[in-house]
């Protein structure tokens, strides 16, 4: 509907980079359940502002270089996930080892849990921002005059192609009737 898909991906990025922010700052205090779940909705639909545009840039991206390379693009991406988010899970028990005594009943680590937890979604930020910076890396265009002028030029292109078969299905039957 909107024709470009970098404006969504940053907007994506940088609502889940705020709404992390947020969460940095709700860490140890009192907060009533709907705030905490409507700052994890926000972040939720930031994080579907991002990823869906950015997939479907990504593949638009790769289909451009050649299309023929499309499902090796996503193998390559679904195992660059599952191993980043295999260190991510690797890496939280060292950026939080209090979380471990807080679970087995340590009250006293909870400040310190907190902290951690601080660092971690800080650590998070800073994915969301980086993720950000893969748009320019992405085939399309930021505005919607630009994809409409795009769209306008690739109707002609296919206009004029087809009407090259055309004449070219056209001159092939000429010479079948002579025979």
């Amino acid at each position: 509907r909107y024709l470009v898909r970098k404006p969504w991906i940053l907007l994506g990025a940088l609502l889940c980079a705020v709404i992390q922010t947020v969460l940095i700052f709700l860490i140890g205090r009192d907060v009533n359940v709907l705030v905490l779940g409507l700052t994890m909705a926000l972040l939720g639909i930031g994080w579907g502002l991002f990823q869906v545009p950015w997939f479907a840039a990504f593949t638009e991206t790769v289909e451009a270089r050649d299309p023929a390379l499309v499902g090796k693009a996503l193998a390559i991406w679904g195992w660059t996930l599952r191993v980043v988010a295999t260190i991510c899970f690797g890496l939280v028990s060292f950026v939080v080892p209090a979380a471990d005594r807080v679970i087995n009943g340590d009250l006293a680590a909870v400040p310190a849990a907190h902290t951690q937890w601080q660092t971690w979604l800080v650590i998070s930020v800073i994915g969301s921002l980086l993720s950000a910076a893969t748009i320019p890396l992405m085939s399309g265009r930021w505005r919607i005059s630009e994809a409409r002028r795009d769209r306008q030029r690739h109707a002609e292109s296919r206009q004029q192609e087809l009407a090259q078969l055309r004449a070219g299905c056209d001159g092939a039957k000429g010479r079948e009737e002579q025979f």
